[in-house]
């Protein structure tokens, strides 16, 4: 079960920072200079895939009694 577990938080954490990083985005694509946020987009996606392989994986873990 810990280990399980561990890829939750894991997931958990990848998804908080694709929060971030989309939020990062939306400030850079906000902001009167002219910089792209498709970088920042781009990134908060790959973020947001790897917490979902990760939440994924710990629901997909066969449940092993004590």
């Amino acid at each position: 079960m810990p280990e399980s577990t561990a890829l939750g938080h894991m997931g958990l954490m990848f998804g908080l920072l694709a929060v971030v990083l989309m939020l990062y985005a939306t400030a850079l694509a906000l902001s009167p200079a002219p910089r792209t946020a498709n970088t920042g987009f781009t990134w908060a996606f790959f973020a947001w895939g790897i917490g979902l392989v990760f939440v994924i994986a710990e629901r997909l873990r066969p449940i092993r009694g004590p």
